[in-house]
């Protein structure tokens, strides 16, 4: 395959379309009770409100931003229409590590664009767009410490884009962004790196990008001339079902994205603007700051398992009754002797238990819960359960009222290797929610 650059023709190859850990190996985060120390405390004042900075939006009629495309051909061929747009995304492609070094628009992990506010609470992350451009932004935790192949393990999520998309902030958006629901078994990314990702070389606006996502770019971008998949991925025309028209309008667009030293020279006056900005806003107290990341990350974590309970009890309405009152998955046969409970799996994905035991007293006709501890491999999310590594599981105590377990009903909850709720019983679905509920509680009163 050959590059399309002046000089060199194209092979066209036509593509296809925080709260913290658990505290026990066996509860949810939502099932632990809170702490009196779970609050977070400072002394300090709120934050102060950050004054306007510079604008950043260059001047229209500066000479340095000035950008002509290249008169080009008129394709006649469908073939020389696919070649076009070939050669407009490799322009683009080729150029953007280019354009940012030259602009100095990236920085070591962790560094902050100077376009952006951030407040890292170690999870999660609150971003704030302080320039007066629109920017997007992919934002991700290091993986050089946890190990490659985990780059879903890391990622910040956006409740407005997909895994490792470019999200949109408007000038002066904020947004938290919670670190992506983490499996068990593999290493935690809390506390890695920040690495920043703005801007996207498909598209116009400002630039900036950690050092560490600049290396992996160049490498993939070397892989285009040999790796044909990749090449009908990022660079051919994805479908054969845009028309000739179509294409030839894309292409145009393409053509028509400023690159090299009008780039850089836009690059370099945002960054230089936004610079300015940041020194005009009154740097805010570190207790302070780290005290309100994680307060933010602490209601962000406990408001998406509650989300996650009520969506799944929704869902479960909409059922049929022998699947709504279901007290255990079909796919996870239970042995039950009271005292001790084995749960196998006749499946081969992963699965992460929580049994309880469940009774009236009859004296006070008052619930009482007996949990159960698992005796195989412990996680955040629960015990491990596999096809080859069935779960057991004790009652904890036998003391008070789980003396006698004769009468009391097993209640299970039932998460993925991903660490998603997918399963509850009824009861164990409503208890749970309201023991969120009251964590939620507990933890806003805390501001």
């Amino acid at each position: 395959m050959k590059w399309a650059i002046p000089g060199l023709a194209v092979v066209l190859l036509i593509g296809v379309s925080g709260c913290g850990r658990h505290d026990s190996a066996e509860k949810p985060l939502a099932d632990q009770p809170v702490a009196a120390d779970e609050c977070v405390h400072s002394d300090s004042p709120p934050p102060v409100v950050e004054r306007e900075p510079a604008r950043d939006e260059a001047p229209r009629d500066d000479a340095r931003f000035a950008f002509t495309p290249t008169p080009h051909r008129t394709p006649t061929t469908r073939a020389e229409i696919y070649e076009d747009y070939a050669a407009a995304k490799l322009r683009l492609r080729m150029s953007w590590t280019d354009d940012l070094r030259a602009a100095g628009a990236h920085g070591g992990e962790g560094v902050v664009p100077p376009m952006l506010e951030v407040v890292d609470s170690g999870q999660g992350v609150e971003v704030t767009n302080t320039g007066k451009e629109p920017l997007c932004l992919d934002l991700r935790r290091s993986t050089a410490k946890v190990g490659v192949g985990l780059e879903y393990q890391c990622a910040l999520w956006s409740q407005r884009g997909a895994l490792h998309s470019c999200v949109k902030y408007a000038p002066g958006q904020k947004e938290f962004l919670r670190m992506s629901s983490a499996r068990p078994d593999l290493p935690d990314c809390s506390g890695q790196p920040l690495e920043f990702r703005v801007g996207t070389w498909e598209e116009k606006g400002p630039g900036w990008w950690s050092d560490v996502a600049i290396d992996a770019y160049d490498q993939e971008t070397a892989r285009l001339e040999t790796d044909k998949m990749l090449y009908a991925s990022l660079i051919a025309v994805p479908t054969d079902f845009w028309k000739d028209d179509f294409i030839i309008e894309v292409t145009g667009s393409m053509e028509a994205m400023p690159v090299g030293p009008p780039r850089v020279a836009m690059w370099e006056y945002q960054i230089d603007a936004a610079k300015a900005g940041r020194r005009m806003r009154p740097n805010e107290d570190p207790q302070n700051r780290a005290a309100r990341a994680a307060h933010m990350n602490q209601v962000a974590e406990v408001e998406a398992q509650l989300q996650e309970v009520k969506s799944l009890r929704e869902r479960r309405t909409h059922m049929r009754d022998d699947e709504r009152n279901m007290r255990f998955p079909d796919d996870l046969p239970v042995q039950d002797q009271l005292d001790h409970v084995t749960v196998t799996h006749t499946l081969g994905a992963v699965y992460y238990l929580n049994l309880a035991r469940v009774g009236t007293d009859p004296q006070t006709g008052k619930e009482y819960v007996c949990e159960m501890h698992g005796l195989g491999r412990g996680t955040s999310a629960g015990t491990y359960v596999s096809k080859e590594e069935p779960g057991n599981f004790e009652v904890i105590s036998r003391s008070g009222p789980c003396e006698n377990l004769e009468g009391t009903q097993l209640e299970m909850l039932v998460y993925n290797f991903d660490g998603n709720l997918t399963f509850g019983t009824p009861s164990a679905l409503e208890r749970l929610q309201a023991k969120i509920e009251a964590r939620l509680k507990t933890i806003q009163a805390c501001r």
